[in-house]
């Protein structure tokens, strides 16, 4: 503040007030009072034009200082002034994790921020699988998505890059992102053959309820008769060894197509997949599978398990698969997530919209450890 104190009283010192406004001022002011009671004093007028001018000026970087368009406004005139009044804060540390805005910038149609999120303890919770868990918001470019893009191991720094919807009139404008909470340290299990006997469990006669029943909470489309989905819990099947957050609830067979419900306990993101494939199972990401569809709800139970952004759920895959001799040569595989460890803080990052005349997207950059903006590196993995 005493630079900024500083920086105004040599402002303050530039200004001279010619004797045509400080007669007008005073003609309106202290004369009509002093010529109906009290002699003009000079002293009075040095001090009342001293005052009115203190007045406009503290208003004015008061203003620029405290409200952001203000500022912005100021910025066009003299952008030393605005940066002194609302110093841009690129970074902000909260709980040992630094968040870091790289480099921010805006053509006509899109914004672009790139940032860093680095754990500076050892505590590890900064790694290539890090969650954001939705809790940006960021003023200014509307809807926007966030993408990982690289992660450095040795100073435990995660590269991301924000974009949004933007537009001419961002550009040089003030704008700020905050983030309340991380997720480092996820639990994954990658695609893995379950072993679970799908002929000794399916009921080729199993009981189904219709999911208006239940609160539809997404996944495929609804067909336009509806859709019946099993009678829930019917089952506690465990889908492997220590995988206690999420099991088979039932399985079987309805309207032609085998249908394996899961029951997901409380949590703010465990999720997974499951596919039915040949015996060659699941390579890369990439198998012989049988074709599905899947629905989440919840029951009554899961609701009131629901709240403080932690939920409950189930999701029934539907297979084409009308006969258990069908899948005599398949077999059920999972890929799952579990939640790692939640770091709540308040990241806040304020900062302006370089103009440029075309962003570079993340596939148009050849080397993602290396990133240069308009020939300038603001990027190095070490």
């Amino acid at each position: 503040m005493s630079d900024i104190k500083s920086y105004i009283d040599n402002q303050l010192s530039d200004i001279t007030v010619s004797s045509e406004l400080a007669m007008a001022v005073l003609n309106q002011t202290i004369y009509k009072k002093e010529n109906k009671r009290h002699h003009f004093s000079a002293r009075r007028l040095a001090f009342s034009a001293a005052v009115i001018c203190l007045i406009f000026v503290c208003s004015f970087t008061s203003f620029a200082a405290t409200i952001p368009v203000f500022n912005d406004l100021l910025y066009t005139v003299t952008p030393e002034l605005a940066e002194r009044l609302y110093p841009i804060k690129k970074s902000a540390e909260d709980n040992g994790i630094l968040i870091e805005v790289l480099y921010a910038f805006n053509d006509s149609h899109n914004a672009v921020v790139y940032f860093t999120v680095q754990d500076t303890t050892d505590q590890n919770r900064v790694d290539e699988k890090l969650d954001l868990c939705d809790t940006c918001s960021i003023d200014g470019p509307g809807a926007f998505n966030i993408e990982f893009l690289s992660y450095d191991k040795q100073t435990s720094t995660a590269l991301f890059v924000m974009r949004g919807s933007g537009g001419e009139e961002l550009s040089n404008r003030m704008t700020a992102f905050t983030i309340d909470m991380l997720m480092s340290n996820k639990t994954i299990y990658d695609w893995f053959d379950t072993e679970i006997d799908l002929a000794s469990l399916a009921d080729s006669n199993a009981t189904a309820l219709p999911i208006s029943e239940f609160r539809y909470t997404g996944g495929s489309v609804l067909t336009d008769n509806g859709l019946s989905v099993l009678e829930p819990d019917a089952m506690n099947v465990p889908l492997g060894d220590g995988i206690d957050f999420v099991t088979i609830s039932n399985i079987g067979f309805v309207d032609g197509k085998l249908h394996i419900q899961t029951r997901w306990e409380t949590s703010f993101d465990n999720h997974g997949d499951l596919w039915i494939t040949d015996k060659k199972g699941v390579v890369n990401g990439k198998a012989n599978a049988i074709h599905y569809s899947n629905y989440s709800f919840t029951t009554a139970e899961d609701s009131e398990n629901c709240s403080n952004n932690r939920f409950a759920k189930h999701i029934e895959y539907v297979f084409d698969a009308s006969s258990l001799e069908e899948l005599a040569d398949y077999h059920l595989w999972a890929y799952l997530v579990k939640d790692g460890i939640f770091t709540k803080g308040k990241w806040k990052v304020n900062f302006r919209l370089s103009d440029t005349d075309h962003i570079l997207t993340p596939t148009e950059i050849d080397d993602i450890s290396k990133i240069s903006v308009n020939d300038t590196l603001i990027y190095q993995l070490k």
